[in-house]
């Protein structure tokens, strides 16, 4: 209670404040985490079939093994935010100063009750929907979006969805290659593609005045960024976990100003929202998915500043969808030099699709 009482206070007095979600965010909506449960995506192979390497490979069998066995278009047709997204929606639209920097692909940020405006909101990990090619010199390996949907191309096989023939794969509108979707993969770079929008998710950690995380495990390196820069700060930024359990390593929580937030996200997040006085009222199910449009053929160049509402005049056709108080805490020096270890780290370590 006292420290949702003091983030609800950071709010209040319009300090900047990031929302750091997390897979577990989602669980709630149906959507498996990626760690500890038997279902969790990295309870299997993930980490050997979630590279450019394997796609370029084969990309058939990556799809057929790995991509659709996770990120299955017909299972995500029917995920809807929950009432955790729809608490975070609220708040950043009652206070502007509040921004959500998300590792999850699912684009549940942007959908109906929880989407959050685009100037709040970075997909850091990517998203579904979205395709990219690698193809050396494409503007579409490294700034432009192609979007589209594979559903009419799916076959149901065993109770999953699988491709058939390599030629029912998207081609990149520009080179032909065959494209990946636009999500992260082990061994590309946060800086590899435009609309990961890294540069301005570090401006946002650096500048932010509190760091919420929502469900994640921090496994990821945007998570031990986010605490380089908040220790990095004078007086060092808030951080708080919503989380079912506090599984902050000892290491960081002991460089900020930290608290946790235990419980079931679904709830606590509702509880902060009840808080700030923006009660979070659930909007009944949509029959469209609105984040984002997914007709084949549909081509944009990613620009922040353009809204889903712009692709949507462009690809009116879509119809289907894809797929974490001011403190008196000094910064050291060495947090300093660690936000700088840290963020050189996130340009050359191994990355993953989301957590």
């Amino acid at each position: 209670e006292d420290a949702l009482n003091e983030l609800a206070g950071l709010l209040l007095r319009g300090k900047r404040v990031v929302f750091l979600t997390g897979a577990g965010l989602s669980v709630a909506s149906g959507i498996p985490p990626f760690r500890g449960r038997d279902d969790a995506v990295w309870h299997e192979s993930v980490h050997e079939w979630g590279t450019r390497e394997k796609f370029e490979e084969g990309p058939l069998e990556w799809y057929n093994t790995f991509w659709l066995a996770h990120f299955d278009e017909v299972k995500a047709a029917g995920y809807r935010p929950n009432s955790g997204h729809d608490a975070i929606a609220t708040i950043c639209a009652a206070y502007p100063h509040a921004r959500v920097l998300t590792q999850n692909i699912d684009r549940l940020h942007r959908h109906s009750s929880g989407k959050v405006d685009d100037s709040q909101l970075i997909e850091v990990h990517g998203f579904g929907g979205g395709f990219k090619c690698f193809s050396s010199g494409c503007d579409f390996a490294s700034k432009d979006v192609h979007y589209a949907s594979m559903l009419d191309k799916l076959t149901h096989r065993d109770g999953r969805s699988v491709i058939e023939h390599v030629d029912d794969l998207i081609k990149c509108p520009r080179c032909a290659a065959v494209m990946a979707p636009n999500c992260l993969l082990f061994d590309e770079d946060y800086s590899d593609h435009a609309s990961y929008q890294f540069k301005k998710a570090k401006e946002w950690l650096k500048e932010a005045d509190a760091i919420a995380f929502v469900g994640t495990s921090f496994s990821v390196q945007v998570t031990s960024l986010a605490f380089a820069a908040a220790a990095s700060r004078t007086p060092a930024a808030a951080v708080f976990n919503f989380n079912v359990v506090d599984n902050v390593p000892e290491v960081q929580a002991g460089r900020v100003h930290f608290f946790p937030i235990i419980g079931p996200c679904e709830e606590t997040l509702v509880q902060l929202s009840n808080k700030v006085g923006v009660a979070s009222e659930a909007m009944p199910p949509s029959p469209e998915l609105d984040f984002v449009p997914l007709s084949s053929g549909a081509t944009v160049s990613h620009d922040p500043a353009r809204r889903d509402s712009d692709v949507a005049e462009a690809a009116p056709q879509a119809s289907a969808a894809t797929a974490i108080v001011s403190v008196t805490w000094p910064a050291s020096k060495s947090d300093t030099a660690s936000l700088a270890a840290e963020e050189a780290r996130s340009s050359a370590s191994l990355v993953q699709v989301g957590d």
